[in-house]
Formats: structure tokens, C-alpha cells, sequence
């Protein structure tokens, strides 16, 4: 047990030689840090930048996409027009929503392709 110091002996206060080795590395680290925080800072402000508004297409798509759903129906109109609406249908393998939609656009509506605007698919 020889390694413990009889407190009564040392002066009033100790003389404790203490070896600064890690304190100049520490300032370093800190200076890295702040260059870092600065370039960090940097890239956040050109990371939302970029980001900015998203493209006009993407808000369109989406604008339909997300949209409140509502029933769209008309009441009695004659079977052979129905028959005829679900033939066309057929024929060009669509259902007979993506159809419609394609009889809107063709009539000048802008409604983007049905895979970018079905809502099952958000």
C-alpha cells in the first residue's frame, strides 16, 4: 500500500505536475467542428434550395391523386349507350374509368394518365 500519499506531508497546495498533451487536440477538434457546423450549414442551405417547389407535373399528378374522392354517376341514361361506352372500353383494354378519363382528355381536358392518378396506388 505504498502508493498512497500521507496528505499531511504535501504543502498546502499540492504541486501536481499535469501534462497538457490532449488539450491542444481538443482546440483542433473544436475548430474542426465549427468548420464543419459552417459546411454543414452550407449544405442544409443548398440541400433546401434544391429541393424548392417540386415540378409542375408531380403537382399535377398529385393534385388529382390526392384529391377527395367523390361518386360520379348519371341516372338513366339508355342501355345502348352503356353497352356501347363498355364495348369501346373493352376494345381499347381500359376500364371503363380510365375510359372516361380518356374521352375527357381527348374532349381538352388535362387530366394525367390514370397509373399517375389512381388512388389505390398512393
Amino acid at each position: 500500500m505504498g502508493n498512497f500519499v500521507n496528505l499531511d506531508e504535501l504543502d498546502d497546495e499540492p504541486q501536481v505536475e499535469v501534462k497538457n498533451k490532449i488539450a491542444p487536440q481538443k482546440e483542433l477538434k473544436v475548430e474542426a467542428n465549427e468548420e464543419q457546423s459552417d459546411e454543414k450549414e452550407v449544405i442544409d442551405a443548398l440541400r433546401e434550395m434544391a429541393q424548392g417547389v417540386p415540378s409542375e407535373s408531380k403537382v399535377e399528378h398529385e393534385k388529382y391523386k390526392y384529391a377527395k374522392r367523390k361518386q360520379f354517376n348519371f341516372n338513366l341514361v339508355p342501355e345502348p349507350i352503356i353497352d356501347e361506352f363498355k364495348k369501346m372500353a373493352k376494345k381499347k383494354k381500359m376500364t371503363q374509368k380510365e375510359f372516361l378519363y380518356d374521352c375527357l382528355r381527348k374532349a381538352g381536358l388535362n387530366i394525367p394518365e390514370y397509373d399517375k392518378i389512381d388512388g389505390r396506388r398512393r
